[in-house]
């Protein structure tokens, strides 16, 4: 037995910008894996095809989406009920699987219902193996293309308008959630109106592209690292490339090498159209050597490079938390090789959550969600780190160009 829905894919668009139905009626079927097939049936109107198990229907981000079944259309649960959670990590190694089974331990502390576990084992056969065998060149130790990859899976496999989140299994922090997503999912749900994806889909963090582009103090992670005198060059032949800015627009590339950029070792996704197309363009470019052999961090730094490509048009915002930078100086957290430049303290969500809970308890704001373009709060609070905002002394410290830069910022 096949069932079907119909869903409307013209009321997306937003004044002055063309909506291709056709892209987004595949679009729905390629984001749920119980979807057979889709096609337009009029100007406006799409219908899905899927299995007995059907995923639900994805009407507008801002309103309530539906699930269906053979009886007809139920609506999902409401703000503040428990919402269905499934959380998607990765580990190989055994550190990584030491974290990995730390947050699967912790799954009822977190009220996440669901955890699907990849390991290296996932891509030695079936069509995860056969994908990875096909894009082994974008694959490294640290990062590359399957993290984008295993995300869109699990987005695939969640119902439309039900939750999903994925986490480092990281060697950071070894540790399993301390309390529940949910109350984060609740604040996302209160901001939709502000973010109509109601993700996150990284957190920002105080330095700019210039200095992870130039930075010294890690290694970087892909096999074609750039010298520093080609950084700018490479970092803006990809703006272009990824469609943020056009050829012979110098400028483009000049600002967005001063923005600061995002870290993703966590992120959080409600299964919507516009989550949809981010997560998938994530995992279609990073199938590109050339998008990412290059990147300092081939783990997250092309997720930062198309937030900039397309977060006017979806309406992205970042997660900002300058309270957890102070919070993390304060314990001398600081005086590792990247200094106050560090973004460990952004590497668990409990972090996050706990943030989260003082901001209600001293009913004081420390959250929020941000086009990171946007620098003069965090400039007069001194938060904001790149050239030119500070001495050059302390900025080449900063990179790790001399010694003792762990004091540098």
């Amino acid at each position: 037995m096949v069932l079907s829905y119909v869903a409307s894919v013209a009321d997306e668009a937003e004044p002055g910008q063309n909506v291709d139905n056709v892209l987004e009626c595949t679009l729905l079927c390629e984001a749920d894996d119980s979807c057979r097939s889709s096609r337009l049936i009029d100007a406006t109107l799409c219908k899905v095809q899927g299995d007995p198990a059907p995923r639900g229907t994805p009407l507008t981000p801002l309103a309530e989406e539906d699930a269906y079944s053979n009886e007809g259309p139920l609506k999902s649960s409401s703000v503040g009920s428990v919402r269905k959670v499934l959380l998607v990590t990765y580990a190989s190694g055994k550190i990584f699987e030491e974290t990995q089974q730390k947050l699967h331990e912790s799954l009822g502390v977190a009220e996440i219902e669901e955890h699907w576990r990849w390991n290296r084992s996932s891509f030695e056969s079936g069509p995860h193996g056969d994908w990875y065998r096909r894009h082994q060149r974008v694959n490294f130790q640290r990062g590359g293309a399957w993290k984008p990859y295993i995300i869109w899976q699990a987005f695939r496999r969640v119902k439309w308008g039900e939750w999903l989140v994925y986490h480092d299994a990281s060697r950071y922090v070894q540790e399993g959630f301390s309390s529940s997503v949910q109350p984060l999912l609740d604040w996302l749900e209160s901001h939709q109106n502000e973010n109509p994806c109601q993700c996150l889909p990284a957190v920002r963090l105080r330095q700019s592209f210039e200095h992870e582009w130039l930075q010294q103090c890690v290694p970087p992670y892909g096999t074609a690292p750039v010298p520093s005198d080609q950084a700018a060059d490479v970092f803006c032949g990809l703006m272009q490339k990824l469609g943020t800015c056009r050829p012979r627009e110098p400028n483009c590339c000049a600002w967005n090498w001063h923005q600061s950029t995002l870290q993703h070792a966590w992120s959080v996704w409600r299964k919507n159209r516009l989550s949809a197309k981010f997560l998938r363009e994530w995992a279609l470019q990073a199938e590109d050597y050339d998008n990412i052999a290059s990147l300092p961090f081939v783990d997250q730094s092309l997720n930062a490079l198309l937030f900039y490509r397309w977060k006017s048009q979806l309406s992205l915002r970042a997660l900002w938390v300058p309270s957890l930078y102070v919070r993390s100086w304060r314990q001398d957290m600081d005086l590792g090789k990247m200094g106050r430049c560090d973004g460990n303290v952004f590497k668990h969500m409990n972090f996050v959550l706990d943030e989260l809970w003082n901001q209600g308890v001293y009913q004081h704001q420390l959250l929020f969600l941000v086009d990171p373009e946007i620098w003069e709060v965090e400039k007069s609070g001194g938060l904001a780190w790149r050239s030119g905002w500070t001495s050059p002394d302390r900025w080449q410290r900063s990179l790790c160009a001399q010694k003792r830069p762990s004091l540098a910022a």
